[in-house]
This record gives structure tokens, sequence and C-alpha cells, in this order.
């Protein structure tokens, strides 16, 4: 390997550990802000509506699948070309925004049309108190049309992850946290409803996602790049590229689209289902004991977002030796920080729980034990995920978070009946983790195949 390619190497490391330590610390403002946020909030409104809170804040997740994937199009096309081709990198940028804004801008018109409409009390959220039946349609109307609004600024985030400025991001994460958390309180302060405090609750994404665009313009190159002077991805010239663009970016990102829609489906479905089978009181240990293990998988995410554009920056590169040697060191870390974590819920976390949410929230180890497979089930695949991802296989991660996603929606449809909080944990984990290990397995399989390595 010559001097320039051990530099680059050496520069992705030092790029994902720093990005990794400062989401470390944007996941723990997040955490603490949650914490506070949901210990005011309890306290505030009440157990059923506090209940109903979750599973609506549970819902927003699903607005995650309106980019169609080019979130996570721009950690693997725009972190493979980045760093190389310059004007190929504004294309994918700009492909990237116009699809959100599109997808957004339906949803946006969507949810206000139909949005007031829908038995938000009675049928999704299964609430029957006098303020909450009052509070539920103008909460989640409200949460979900902030959500839907966000997405286009909340890609800016992606586009800095992908110039492998994931510190940056996270550091101004924890400047939208903060301000976040400080609107909640004054809201609380001022006797603000339920609705505007949960429109507070969601306002992060908006204010990460102005101060991250603000950074990210500064990265994406002048239109005066050249794309003649830019190789093309194929080894020929750069004069074919602009017309592969769009439909390249389709391509990858509908495939990661899908995953993602599984994925999100998958981890954000148990609040509802939760809800449906116990009510929206039932909700509460569950969703307390899925806040106390969120340090956990969350920074399975920051390592994985940290380390999916150095993935592909190497596969560009052929260094499979470095992408060995990461995919060791990332899945160490997995499992050293699920010890951790496990050994803090078993031995605090159900006292925390009541000290915080109160005796009602109390969620009983068997369900905390089934919470901790749940999370490091998260930490096998995020990392599966950014490992093939970022090096541009996609299909295989696709098909089988699709099965995945229809053998758990079988079986939670057949098992209704026998289902609580426990049994739902325990069939996100084991669905989740066999996705991570069918990736994990493929992943090996494409290691061993011979390669040219970097000059």
């Amino acid at each position: 390997m010559t001097d320039s390619a051990q530099q680059r190497a050496s520069d992705r490391d030092a790029r994902a550990i720093g990005s990794i330590v400062a989401g470390v610390a944007f996941q723990a403002t997040y955490v603490i802000s949650q914490f506070v946020i949901l210990a005011v909030l309890i306290r505030e409104v009440g157990e059923e509506r506090f209940g109903m809170w979750v599973t609506i804040f549970s819902m927003t997740m699903w607005l995650s699948v309106l980019p169609l994937g080019m979130d996570r199009t721009l950690l693997t096309r725009l972190g493979q070309v980045a760093f190389h081709q310059p004007a190929m990198a504004r294309r994918v940028i700009a492909a990237a925004v116009g699809v959100v804004v599109l997808s957004s801008g339906v949803a946006v018109v969507l949810i206000g049309v139909f949005g007031w409409s829908l038995p938000w009390a009675d049928s999704i959220l299964n609430v029957t108190g006098e303020d909450a039946v009052r509070d539920a349609v103008p909460t989640a109307v409200a949460a979900m049309l902030v959500t839907a609004l966000s997405l286009p600024l909340m890609l800016s985030g992606f586009v800095l992850q992908a110039y492998q400025r994931g510190a940056t991001r996270h550091l101004l994460g924890i400047i939208s946290q903060l301000s976040g958390l400080g609107l909640v309180l004054l809201g609380v302060w001022l006797d603000w409803s339920l609705p505007w405090l949960g429109v507070m609750i969601v306002s992060p994404l908006v204010i990460a996602g102005v101060l991250h665009w603000i950074v990210a313009w500064r990265l994406i190159p002048p239109r005066s790049v050249q794309e003649s002077d830019e190789p093309g991805e194929a080894g020929g010239t750069g004069g074919a590229v602009p017309q592969r663009v769009a439909g390249t970016m389709l391509a990858t990102g509908m495939g990661l689209w899908l995953a993602d829609l599984a994925m999100i489906l998958l981890v954000n479905s148990g609040a509802l289902v939760v809800a449906q089978v116990d009510g929206a009181t039932g909700v509460v240990p569950y969703g307390a004991v899925y806040r106390l293990v969120g340090p956990i998988f969350v920074c399975y995410v920051v390592i994985a977002h940290s380390y999916w554009p150095a993935f592909g920056d190497a596969a560009r590169a052929h260094d499979h030796k470095w992408i060995g040697r990461a995919m060791r060191h990332s899945m160490m870390l997995v499992v050293g920080l699920w010890l951790i974590g496990a050994a803090g819920c078993l031995t605090v976390g159900e006292p925390f729980i009541v000290w915080w949410l109160g005796e009602e929230a109390r969620p009983g180890t068997p369900l905390i034990l089934a919470a901790l497979a749940f999370a490091l089930a998260n930490g096998i695949y995020h990392i599966s995920v950014a490992a093939l991802a970022g090096m541009g296989y996609i299909k295989v991660q696709t098909v089988v978070s699709l099965v995945m996603l229809g053998a758990y929606c079988l079986t939670t449809w057949l098992c209704v009946g026998f289902l609580n909080a426990i049994g739902v944990m325990l069939l996100q984990a084991a669905g989740i983790a066999l996705i991570g290990v069918v990736n994990s397995v493929y992943l090996l399989h494409v290691m061993r195949r011979p390669t040219a390595q970097a000059a």
C-alpha cells in the first residue's frame, strides 16, 4: 500500500473515531433531554395521555420512510464520490434534495387534508379519557406535520456524514437538543396544551436541520466544477455520468428505502401493538424500558453512520483489509457497549424507571431482558448494514428485511391474543437479529472474494 493510501486509511479511522465520540456525546444529550421531558410530561398530562404521546411519537418515526432512501443513499453514493468526484457529488446532493422535497410536500398535504378525519382516539391510540380524546387528533396531526416538514432539513445531516464530518453534525445536534428541551420546559411553565408540547418535543429536528444546512452548504462543490474533468465510475470518462445520476440514485434509494421501511415498521410498531392489546396505559412500561435501553442502540446508529461512508471510500479503493479491520473493531464496540449497558440496566434500571416515571411504569426484569435482547439485535443489524450498503451491496439486505417484516407481521397477527409487552419486544429482537446475521454472513462471503488491493 502506498503512503497516500495509508494516509487515506488513517484519515478514515480518525474521522470515524471523532464522529463516534461526538455522536456518543450527542446521544447522551438526547437521552438526558428525553429523560427530563418524559418525567415532566407524565406529571403534567397524566398516565393515559403520556402513553398516548409515546405511541404518537413512535408513529412519527414511520415518516422516516418518506425520503425514499435518499438519506442512506447519501451515505452510500455521496460517501463514495465526495472526495474523488466533486461534480458528481453536487449532482447526487441535488437529486436527493429534490426527491425528499417532493415526497415531504406530498406527505404534508395528505396529513393536512386527511389527518384530521382519522379515528385517532378510538381505533389507533385506544384512549377513553376526556382529555386524551380531546388532545388525540391535534397532537397526532401537529407532530406528524412538523416531522414531515423537517425531512428536507434533516437531509443535511447525512450530507455532513457523507463528507465524514460526523463530529460537526453531532455537535450541532447537541445544540438543537438543548434548545428543544428549553422550549418544552418553557411550554410546561406557561401551561401549554399537549399538542403544542408535542410540537416542541419534535422541534429539534427543525433546529438541527437548519444548523446542518448552514455548515453543509460550504462543503457542496460550486457549479463551476466541470463534470468532464472527473473520471467516470466504471473507469471511463465522466461524459456519461450525468445521465446515470438520477437512475442510479433512485435504484440505490429504492433498495435502501424498502429495507428502511421494513426496519422502521419492525422497530417502531411495538408501541402500537401494545396499545391495541393493553390500551394506552399498557404502553407506559413498554415505552419506559424502550428508552432505558435506548442509549445502547442509538450508540450503534452513531457507530454505523460514522463508518458507513468510510466503507464506501475504502471499497472504491479496494481496501478490503481496512474494511475487515473496521468491521472487527465496530463489532467489538457493539458487544462492549452492550455488556456495560446490560449491567447497568439489570442493576439499577427498574428502580431508576420507578423514580423517573412512577410505579405505573415498573417494567419487571423479564421485560428489561427482552429489551436488552432488542438492543443487541440492533447492534448486529446496524453494523452489518453500514458495511454492506457502504460498499454498494443493497439487494440482499432489502430482500431479507422485507421477508423478515412479513414474518413478523404474520406472527404478530396470529399471536396478538397472547402477546404482551415482553412478547412484542422479543419478536422484534428476533426479527432484527436474523436480518443482521444474514447480512453478516453475506458480508463474509463478499470479503472472501479475491480483489485487487490498492496500489
